[in-house]
């Protein structure tokens, strides 16, 4: 039996996939392909919750909910199985070696995307405003937002234990605004059943799924907060606002704050799968630096705004935090 693993990553579309294969599950098994729910319970659509099961050592529950899915592919006659979860990528190498274990004669197959680095590190700073806006919170973000832009990691862990032939690698830039039809014909979900599924008037509730908040706004706001009783608080308002007032300028800075951010990172793609998607994942050109690097330095506190960006996550003393990152990073 062959089973499709769809392991993200994140931001790239997997909500949207994930709910179009739920409300279309009955269509899909119809037709010989179960995304199974008999194990969803609370997870609502997806099965990252296998990833953290993984994480925590409980091998016995991921074993058990592989059995119950499979005898649920059984009953419904079904030839292939799909699983999905953004999750599954954060995890290592060990891992990853004990699902493919779990897994036993199934025929694997692993489908990944991976994002513009930048826009992913811009999109990930947007998830500050729907959590908190404490520092510790960015701090955790840091963190693993650290560990997600590591493609290199990630592929290479699947690689090793799958084997590069069962891992196929797609770029999220290249179809995003067709990501639901592209995942299914990379399962080789029959083309007749897609165009009727994709012609849904339900497809449009899968554009834009997850909400989305300004991140230069959220980390303007997290910066404010911080110095909201400073004298200072009134000018590091005013020199904010100018940038949130022209579009085009903020676009600039927050790629150049991502490109600072990475750099910081020294991020760095060798994995051969990624050498034909480098141009989509770094577009390096697509930068003003020259013109990011005049807006940084136009207020003091624009610069300490981008400064606290590239240092978020820094705990090397017991300083207030604007003296750890200036000390760092001034």
């Amino acid at each position: 039996m062959k089973l499709i693993l769809h392991i993200g990553t994140h931001k790239t579309g997997t909500t949207a996939i994930q709910q179009f294969l739920l409300a279309n599950e009955k269509s899909l098994y119809q037709s010989g392909t179960l995304y199974p729910v008999s194990c969803l319970g609370q997870s609502k659509n997806q099965y990252s919750y296998l990833a953290t099961l993984l994480r925590h050592g409980k091998l016995t529950k991921v074993k058990r909910d592989l059995k119950l899915i499979r005898e649920e592919a059984v009953t419904k006659h079904c030839q292939m199985v799909i699983l999905s979860g953004e999750e599954f990528s954060t995890l290592n190498y060990q891992h990853v070696a004990e699902l493919c274990d779990l897994l036993g004669d199934f025929d694997v197959e692993v489908k990944i995307y991976f994002r513009n680095a930048y826009d992913f590190v811009i999109s990930a700073f947007s998830e500050i405003n729907k959590t908190s806006r404490s520092l510790t919170k960015i701090e955790k973000l840091n963190k693993r937002l650290s560990r997600l832009v590591d493609y290199d990691r990630t592929l290479n862990s699947w690689c090793k234990v799958f084997g590069d032939e069962a891992v196929d690698v797609y770029s999220y830039d290249r179809i995003k605004h067709e990501c639901i039809p592209h995942f299914l014909r990379s399962v080789n979900i029959d083309e007749n059943l897609i165009r009727e599924l994709t012609a849904n008037e339900m497809m449009s509730a899968y554009s834009g799924v997850n909400s989305r908040f300004d991140p230069i706004a959220s980390f303007s706001l997290v910066f404010l907060g911080k110095i909201r009783d400073s004298r200072d608080y009134d000018a590091a308002k005013e020199t904010c606002g100018k940038i949130f007032s022209d579009k085009n300028s903020s676009d600039q800075l927050l790629r150049f704050l991502a490109h600072k951010y990475l750099k910081a990172k020294d991020v760095k793609y060798c994995h051969h799968k990624l050498l034909p998607l480098i141009e989509d994942i770094l577009p390096e050109e697509s930068i003003d630096l020259e013109q990011a690097h005049a807006m940084l330095n136009s207020g003091q506190y624009m610069v300490e705004l981008g400064r606290f960006l590239i240092a978020m996550g820094t705990r090397e003393s017991n300083s207030p935090w604007w003296s750890r990152f200036l000390k760092r990073f001034g």
